[in-house]
């Protein structure tokens, strides 16, 4: 299948009159190069920033119902399949909607965005439905723009069995130089995205300045499966990325979930531990302040494993460190748990994982008592019978998960909702996409996340709430990195004003994760 991403230059809604003519066009142009399919941006027309100039709007609206029909009309003309983004009335709700209309012109699909992004709210009505609809070509699904922000949203539409999800956004980016445009979901979010879900996904975003306010990245983009960006468009021009993609490498990743865990993704806002988390009064900020170290080596027996971990106890002691990560043990850790524990200075927590009764586990302690414990839940050594817990320290409400569960996006996300804000990733095993899975786990939660290794040349590293990175080992060295962690910043939700990772979420809409 030729797919093309339509990369439409930014205009405002002052100049919607001319806006249909260019994306004509550019839908023309793409035809007659044999594309099968053709996206256009998030609110192709008639503009993003309505609220700019609201004379101008009011009369770009009352187009919006024509400008879809000729949209479907040039679908079957060219024989071609074409979403399309368009603000659109629906009685007295005003929608930022994507519509899918076949190779005969015949409107098979569309969808609502649900994921407000910033000024949305002010116009716009979120949806609540997420749906797929079949082509010629295989089952697909859409979404838009911030939406791809949620792992929810994209998460529903491959258990419903997309192959292909297409994602029409305006994604907004700041720089001196066009060449220094950059975003989250293009730099780590969507390629995590696909990978997740095992899905490809067709990006198509605007280039340019509009409303003297909304600077997009461009960089309209085409991701496999695997999550690699296959294909991707300038910075700053507007053009068409053509990309051929195979539907044979799409990846069932409906398996391995357990969504018996997954109860508070669906849960109304107000139920969620995080929600209560996020109005504790701060009185000392100080006491929220706190140094995190993880450490990274390889033992083969319980005491190399306590010589080492003694080593970096030690020297975190004289850190500040508050609480330290030992690297998976690839043995039972009850013991050297207790021995560990009389080796620990005061006020530093200790979080160790191995083997638990022959199940993947972990441990959270100081020196004068153990907080709790952690059960590998997914996937080989899990406990059947384990839940995803949160425990709360003397320095915060950690989360610790193991190998492939980082993978699962229900995971962190059920971890982030009963409020967790680090959460800790034990692993055994180096992939190409860990630093991105990461980043992304940390941005879609607003968490802190921690990532241990044993493996002799990977890396032990953590990021912040906003997916950028705080600290790392070297790749293949045995050592300990610390780096300094602002746990309120775990606590504040909100991405930009207008966007919030746990007040936008809409629990009830999400009910299919639990099938």
């Amino acid at each position: 299948m030729k797919v093309a991403c339509v990369q439409q230059r930014a205009e405002g809604i002052e100049c919607h009159q001319g806006i249909f003519e260019n994306l004509k066009n550019l839908i023309v142009e793409a035809a007659q190069n044999q594309a099968d399919f053709i996206v256009l941006p998030e609110c192709s027309y008639p503009a993003y920033f309505l609220g700019i100039n609201q004379a101008e709007c009011d009369k770009a609206l009352e187009g919006a119902e024509r400008f879809l029909e000729q949209i479907a009309e040039l679908a079957a003309e060219h024989k071609v399949y074409i979403a399309a983004g368009a603000a659109v009335y629906e009685g007295e709700k005003l929608y930022n909607a994507a519509y899918m209309f076949d190779d005969n012109g015949k409107l098979v699909h569309k969808t609502a965005k649900s994921n407000m992004w910033h000024f949305d709210s002010e116009w716009f009505t979120p949806g609540e439905e997420f749906e797929v609809f079949d082509t010629k070509f295989g089952t697909m699904g859409m979404l838009v723009c911030a939406d791809g922000r949620v792992p929810e949203i994209a998460r529903i539409l491959a258990l419903k069995g997309a192959k292909v999800i297409i994602d029409l956004v305006n994604l907004t980016a700041a720089a001196a130089e066009p060449k220094g445009l950059m975003n989250q979901q293009y730099e780590f979010m969507l390629p995590v995205r696909a990978m997740e879900n095992g899905t490809w996904f067709l990006v198509a975003d605007k280039a340019g300045l509009e409303a003297g306010a909304a600077s997009y990245l461009g960089r309209s983009m085409v991701i496999d499966p695997k999550g690699k960006i296959v294909a991707d468009a300038s910075p700053d021009k507007q053009e068409i990325l053509y990309y051929e993609i195979d539907l044979d490498m799409y990846e069932d990743k409906r398996s391995g979930r357990r969504p018996d865990l997954y109860g508070e993704m669906v849960k109304e806002t107000k139920e969620l531990p995080v929600y209560e988390l996020m109005k504790r009064p701060i009185l000392d900020l100080s006491a929220t302040e706190a140094y995190m170290s993880m450490a990274t080596f390889s033992a083969k027996t319980q005491e190399e494993y306590f010589e080492k971990a003694s080593h970096y106890i030690h020297a975190c002691s004289y850190m500040g460190t508050r609480i330290l990560c030992l690297p998976q043990a690839d043995m039972e850790i009850e013991e050297l748990a207790k021995k560990l524990q009389e080796v620990l200075p005061e006020n530093l927590v200790l979080v160790i994982s191995g083997m638990l009764g022959g199940y993947k586990s972990a441990l959270i302690l100081d020196k004068g008592q153990v907080y709790g414990k952690a059960y590998k839940t997914h996937g080989k050594d899990s406990n059947p019978e384990g839940d995803l817990t949160v425990t709360e320290t003397t320095w915060g409400r950690v989360a610790v998960i193991f190998d492939e569960e980082a993978y699962i996006p229900e995971v962190p996300r059920s971890c982030m909702l009963k409020g967790c804000e680090v959460l800790i990733w034990s692993d055994n095993t180096a992939r190409n996409m860990d630093t991105k899975v990461m980043q992304t786990r940390g941005a879609e939660n607003k968490i802190f996340v921690i990532r241990t290794s044993n493996v002799e040349k990977d890396t032990a590293s953590a990021v912040n709430p906003d997916g950028r990175p705080v600290t790392s080992t070297f790749r293949g060295m045995e050592q300990v990195a610390s780096g300094m962690f602002f746990l309120p910043a775990a606590r504040a939700k909100a991405v930009v004003p207008g966007t919030d990772v746990v007040l936008g979420r809409i629990g009830k809409a999400y009910k299919d994760l639990l099938k």
